[in-house]
């Protein structure tokens, strides 16, 4: 719900005003509202202390060192792209479209959106006026939220061909779980953003095609290391770029394997 949503900007900003009071080396952060952020992160910076972003980014860049993570237009890009692709290989020229996410107001989450509508309307070409985006759903991480909205989408919509959940737990679980209630497994395609062992649960009964993956353990080294280098004073670049891996479903529960087995290999 929309409380726990501002406990966590609360609790993150109050993170920020400790490192202050501590006289942190340094801090790293993944901002939750670009804008809500924007100006603690300036403090920080004012009292001579480098902020280092990863995941997403404050709304000025000037307020933070470097960002590092994934560009989510891109990784936006990749999901439109493959979505458009799976429903051309199956002669499929309209049809409406479900976006699933926790909110609209995260920089990651917008990126990602606006990437994926680009990337599908290039991809599929003239048939793209042929598709019907429906209003996002936004159900702050509780999938509870996303699956009885999806539900009420795909009766309103029985012309439905396909899902792009955003991240994160909520609506990856809304989302495979309306899927499965209404009977649409392997009929109305689901695309995806992040490992989690929870898409493992849907890989046999159809309730996962594929999904984009940020590499999370290059995005916690490289946030280490950059934080290192301005605390050392070193110039960085505005933004270090970590690119999206492409994840067809039956490959999804080795590609989960092989991330857990890479900090110990490192």
């Amino acid at each position: 719900s929309p409380p726990a949503e501002i406990q966590k900007n609360e609790k993150h900003i109050g993170f920020l005003q400790e490192a202050m009071m501590q006289g942190a080396a340094g801090v790293a952060i993944a901002p939750m509202d670009p804008d809500m952020f924007d100006r603690r992160v300036a403090e920080v910076k004012n009292a001579g202390i480098p902020v280092v972003t990863f995941d997403a980014d404050v709304a000025s860049q000037k307020n933070r060192v470097t960002f590092v993570g994934t560009d989510n237009f891109s990784a936006g890009e990749v999901l439109g792209q493959k979505g458009a692709e799976y429903l051309k290989e199956k002669g499929i020229t309209s049809g409406s479209i479900a976006l699933v996410s926790t909110n609209m107001y995260q920089t990651t989450m917008i990126a990602r959106h606006d990437g994926i509508k680009s990337s599908f309307q290039r991809v599929m070409g003239p048939d793209a006026a042929n598709f019907k985006w429906l209003e996002p759903i936004l159900d702050e991480d509780q999938s509870s939220v996303s699956k009885g909205q999806l539900e009420g989408q795909i009766v309103a919509n029985p012309d439905m061909v396909l899902v792009f959940s955003l991240g994160s737990e909520g609506p990856d679980t809304g989302v495979m779980d309306a899927l499965k209630s209404q009977g649409k497994a392997s009929q109305i395609a689901h695309f995806g953003c992040d490992y989690t062992p929870t898409w493992e649960n849907g890989i046999a009964a159809g309730l996962i095609h594929g999904i984009v993956d940020q590499d999370a353990y290059s995005i916690g080294a490289g946030v280490v290391q950059a934080l290192a280098d301005a605390i050392d004073g070193k110039t960085l670049p505005s933004t270090i770029p970590v690119p999206v891996q492409w994840v067809l479903a039956g490959e999804i529960v080795a590609f989960g394997k092989a991330k857990q087995e890479i900090p110990a290999s490192q």
